[in-house]
């Protein structure tokens, strides 16, 4: 504090006014030694804010640890009571005259009971002086840093306005608890603020440049302006996600310009060796110099504040149209409201936007518009729960005839992805959905990103596409007709072969019992539906059957079947001699030369067991694919133990008296010529021997 004297000058004069409006008192002295556990004190120190170089604010740090706990331990944070910020500027740009107000130091507003400020003790030099004794001080209010005080200032403030409802007009109490307002005139704004405005000589002073929940509103032009200062960063992932973090746009207005520069972040979190503080290399050193070279166009680039513009008459209608739509790169939702006059008079412009990036895990184009869609209907309810206006109608918009059916079918059962999405979101209730072309969908320019210079020109992005602007738009859905056969060929395209169920069905199990159990638990599962649907009452037996198990081993064998040998089993099927369905197989077959019957659907082979005594499934054995030939040494007889294989890699868990130890069979040598024999020997002795007695020989003492 002593090296910079402006640094001491600001906190001085901060405590200073702290003491001074009884924010914080000095310990009496006989109040110094109170209950022990009963007292706490906390460090301080000042920062400044970005925005207010002058002003300094002490903050006490409540995390700070003793003995392994701090205050904001103990404390609960309680619910999030704030406004959304979102919200509070959509109500905003509602009308016509707009007004803020301010509490200053809103947490200090608050009293901390006397019991409990014992636990806010701090010590400070009185008058600043660092050269004298240090004294002990406790805050009287709420504290910047304790966890709880948003929620208690919050809840303090919508208490009060709850509470003004008997002595003040409802609108006032509305403002106290929505925070920014808009209202139709002067009139009614001078009502609701009376004698708290700010006096200002416009003939001769300056109208200030004022910030809304961190928006640049121009109060001269009352427009909504973007600043582009970003900060000197180094070309690094770290850097470059500053950078993007500090373009604030919580309306989404510009978003379609932030996709491409969040979309380079995505590129480099893909590379699993590139760290925070790395360079980013050329390629992307290139694309994000050419953005930052993109972005400076938005300097001065001006948005209205108020939805209306300044001739329109009286609202006769309010209705919102929220797009939706999504690509390769990310999907994006945008919400335009439509407002109709009493004289006939029509205005639409864009009231909220989100663009997000397609997720690193690869989904296919169509969920990906049914995640937009998703949050077009979240945009939807957000803005009927925050806008404190009539909306006549709320239309959704995609072009995506796939979503489209997905929502409105009532017959297809959808997968998890699609069920989750279309039954938890209330899509299926959701019946104002169109379908529009992508050339009138404004959510295209969002789903893919834009540059400046595209963005600028873009006509309907602000002011929505051509048919919400004319007085009485005719719907652009297409015909029904031609949204199921789209459906139905999209479904038709992307549908899984028999061939590939079976494949990911016998790929996931590696167990053949545990194979047949799912396939069985499947099989009884079908059956259950078959007799709801039928109302006829399903089995309780709750454990498989071995008819169940057989059955399904049989369905398992004929899939794999119908999969390998189609045609074939196409050809047996159509001649019947003795049961037995016999021909012979042309020669492009892989299966020509062998002797084959199709019994109970089933491929078998015939073979000349046929008069033996000996079981069906033993004389005619089921045709698989892949028969490999078995080597010579497999198939000649010899003693056993002749042919063995063992795994040299172990090393193999033995038991030595109780306990259970790893040994190896043998050693590792790198002499070609030098290898050992492997009888069972090795694995009942647990050691290498020069002299190993023969296959099947074993003595007393080698054990």
């Amino acid at each position: 504090m002593m090296s910079n004297a402006q640094y001491h000058k600001d906190y001085v004069a901060f405590m200073d006014t702290l003491l001074a409006k009884g924010y914080a008192i000095e310990v009496p002295a006989d109040e110094i030694t109170c209950q022990p556990g009963r007292i706490w004190y906390l460090p301080h120190r000042g920062v400044y804010h970005p925005k207010k170089p002058n002003k300094v604010r002490v903050v006490f740090d409540c995390s700070a640890k003793y003995g392994g706990l701090s205050i904001n331990d103990v404390l609960l944070q309680g619910p999030d009571l704030a406004n959304s910020h979102i919200g509070v500027l959509a109500r905003f740009r509602s009308d016509q005259v707009a007004f803020m107000v301010d509490v200053e130091a809103m947490f200090h507003q608050v009293k901390v009971p006397r019991e409990h400020q014992d636990y806010l003790r701090f010590l400070w030099w009185p008058n600043g002086n660092v050269h004298g004794e240090l004294k002990e001080y406790r805050m009287t209010v709420h504290t910047f840093g304790t966890v709880s005080s948003p929620t208690v200032a919050n809840y303090a403030l919508k208490s009060t306005g709850a509470k003004s409802r008997s002595n003040y007009d409802d609108q006032v109490a509305q403002t106290i608890e929505r925070n920014l307002k808009s209202v139709e005139s002067d009139e009614c704004a001078i009502d609701l603020i009376k004698n708290e405005i700010q006096a200002v000589d416009l003939s001769r002073d300056d109208i200030p440049m004022e910030r809304a929940l961190g928006m640049q509103w121009d109060i001269k032009l009352d427009c909504f302006k973007y600043t582009v200062d970003l900060p000197e960063k180094p070309f690094t992932r770290r850097g470059i996600l500053s950078m993007v973090s500090s373009l604030y746009d919580p309306l989404g207005l510009v978003s379609p310009v932030l996709l491409p520069a969040k979309r380079i972040l995505q590129d480099l979190c893909k590379d699993k060796d590139l760290g925070w503080d790395d360079n980013i290399g050329m390629e992307f050193t290139g694309r994000w110099t050419n953005w930052l070279q993109e972005v400076d166009m938005l300097k001065g680039l001006t948005v209205r504040r108020c939805l209306k513009p300044p001739d329109f008459g009286d609202v006769l209608s309010q209705q919102l149209h929220i797009f939706s739509d999504a690509s390769s790169t990310g999907y994006g939702c945008f919400a335009y409201i439509r407002l109709f006059d009493i004289n006939g008079n029509s205005h639409t412009t864009l009231l909220l936007g989100k663009a997000r990036l397609a997720p690193l895990k690869t989904l296919t184009i169509p969920r990906l518009e049914l995640t937009a869609a998703t949050v077009s209907v979240k945009i939807g309810r957000f803005l009927l729960r925050e806008l404190d206006v009539n909306i006549d109608s709320v239309t959704y918009y995609t072009d995506s005839t796939t979503v489209l059916e997905c929502i409105r079918s009532e017959k297809i059962r959808c997968p998890v992805f699609i069920a989750n999405r279309v039954t938890y979101q209330g899509l299926q209730y959701t019946r104002t959905v169109e379908v529009c072309r992508f050339q009138t969908n404004p959510a295209d320019i969002a789903s893919r990103g834009s540059s400046c210079s595209q963005f600028l020109k873009s006509i309907k992005w602000f002011n929505g596409p051509k048919f919400l602007r004319m007085p009485d738009s005719k719907s652009i859905s297409e015909p029904r007709e031609t949204i199921e056969a789209a459906v139905m060929s999209t479904l038709d395209e992307t549908a899984d072969s028999p061939g590939d169920v079976v494949s990911k069905l016998l790929n996931y199990y590696s167990s053949w019992y545990r194979l047949k159990r799912a396939v069985a638990i499947y099989r009884r599962f079908f059956n259950f539906l078959k007799c709801k649907s039928q109302k006829e009452k399903p089995s309780a037996n709750a454990l498989l059957s071995l008819q169940e198990l057989g059955d399904s081993e049989k369905s398992i064998l004929s899939l794999v079947q119908q999969t390998e040998y189609g045609s074939e089993i196409a050809i047996l099927s159509k001649t019947t001699e003795k049961g037995h369905q016999l021909t012979v197989l042309p020669k492009s077959s892989p299966a020509h030369n062998l002797c084959l019957c199709f019994v109970d659907g089933l491929l078998r082979v015939g073979g000349r067991l046929s008069n033996a005594n000996i079981s069906d499934t033993m004389k005619h054995p089921v045709l698989l694919p892949h028969y490999v030939r078995c080597p010579t040494n497999r198939v000649q007889p010899s003693p056993p133990f002749t042919c063995t294989g063992l795994d040299f890699f172990g090393p193999h868990t033995v038991k030595e008296g109780r306990r259970e130890v790893k040994r190896s069979l043998t050693t590792v040598s790198s002499d070609p010529s030098d290898v050992e024999p492997s009888t069972p020997n090795h694995l009942l002795m647990v050691r290498s021997s020069a002299y190993i007695p023969p296959p099947g020989v074993f003595q007393a003492s080698d054990v």
